[in-house]
């Protein structure tokens, strides 16, 4: 499950403990227990496992946390990503490189992935969740000796078998990863985020010490990515990572958590009621349909901004899977749970993700318009109501 090499710096930093809002301090390392591979395995060990493991469900929110009093509610992982299906590896520089780290752009939990592959040396590449294999072969063409690490992200097995002997580690949550659980160097849990995986992933390696700053902001992240309880911290924390952007982020959170400044709690109050106007504008855009009994929501949108509260609204009020397009030919699904949106994704739009939250990109044949959406929505009409195989 990946391996030190010879020159790797192991980095013992001095932490300041962040605090959250009427939180104590948060316990170090809390167990855990596997469902898979091995059971009963502690919180840490459970990450690099002697043999693949895979947790298909889990209490991995080990690190409860109090809901934020500046949030609102919104629904889960996005898939923010940037417009070309290439990477960036441009942003976030480390100082001394001792690797490279390929994760997920525009995403909290590739950029909490990130900072903490920053404390260890390791540069950035940030890529769409369908743009890893290229992001490798590139790498290994211009620095065909150096370490290569993979989190939040993944590659088809079919490409996996032909680099793989040029990968350190690759450390991935999503559903659609799982066909590579069983190959030596891989770590995927789906009930953890991908920035979890790496944390745990460095302190095996001594690449950082563990502390409650650390923890927490790991913890806080993962809420986000998997939509569990408690997650208005992360919300909040994603909001302003949008609007400041990774570099804004790296320099706040490198050493783990950190309390929000004055002036950051006033643009998020300003960004919350931004959103909440948005929201309202594109639910007029909505368009819907129903086929074998599920309700269907499709949004073209013509306006970036987050679709999460969108979606979040629309499984409230009783649609079953919300599908929406950007004018980049970008996919974002988002269902509740009679609709696998990574199956969907991966069966008619190359992509993949979360069972409930999952993204892919408009097919070369079809328009990349509103009347092209059209199109695309026919075609998940008919995957639901014909599903693959009968």
């Amino acid at each position: 499950m990946g391996f030190a090499l010879p020159g790797e710096l192991a980095y013992s930093l001095n932490l300041k403990v962040g605090t959250f809002p009427g939180l104590g301090a948060a316990p170090r390392r809390n167990p855990c227990l596997a469902i898979g591979g091995e059971s009963g395995v502690p919180h840490r060990a459970a990450v690099s496992p002697p043999r693949p493991l895979i947790i298909l469900s889990m209490q991995s929110f080990c690190h409860p946390v109090k809901s934020s009093d500046l949030a609102a509610a919104a629904f889960g992982a996005a898939f923010l990503s940037v417009p070309q299906n290439h990477y960036n590896n441009s942003t976030g520089g480390a100082t001394t490189v001792n690797g490279y780290l390929i994760t997920h752009a525009q995403c909290l939990d590739g950029a909490t992935a990130a900072v903490i592959g920053l404390a260890h040396g390791l540069q950035p590449i940030f890529v769409e969740p369908d743009g890893a294999g290229e992001a490798v072969t590139d790498l290994v063409g211009r620095h065909p000796q150096a370490p290569i690490y993979l989190a939040d992200v993944s590659i088809p097995l079919a490409a996996w078998l032909t680099v793989q002997q040029d990968i350190t580690a690759l450390l991935d949550h999503h559903v659609s990863a799982l066909a590579l659980a069983a190959e030596p160097k891989t770590t995927i849990v789906v009930g953890r985020a991908g920035s979890h995986l790496l944390y745990d992933y460095a302190i095996e390696r001594k690449w950082i010490e563990p502390s409650p700053a650390w923890d927490r902001l790991v913890a806080v992240v993962e809420a986000y990515d998997l939509w569990l309880p408690q997650h208005e911290f992360g919300q909040d924390l994603a909001r302003l990572f949008r609007h400041l952007g990774f570099e804004w982020y790296r320099t706040r959170f490198d050493q783990g958590w950190a309390p929000f400044h004055p002036d950051e709690g006033r643009l998020l109050a300003r960004l919350i009621q931004e959103e909440a106007a948005y929201v309202e504008r594109t639910l007029t855009k909505v368009r819907t349909l129903t086929t074998a009994g599920l309700r269907i929501a499709g949004i073209f949108l013509e306006e970036e901004g987050s679709i999460n509260p969108v979606a979040h609204r629309l499984l409230s009020t009783g649609y079953n899977l919300v599908v929406v397009a950007k004018q980049d030919g970008r996919l974002s699904a988002r269902s509740d749970e009679h609709v696998d949106a990574a199956r969907l994704m991966a069966g008619l739009f190359g992509g993949g993700g979360h069972m409930r939250a999952a993204g892919g990109r408009i097919p070369q044949d079809v328009e990349r318009s509103a009347a092209g959406f059209t199109e695309v929505l026919d075609r998940i009409r008919t995957y639901l109501t014909i599903p693959p195989g009968r």
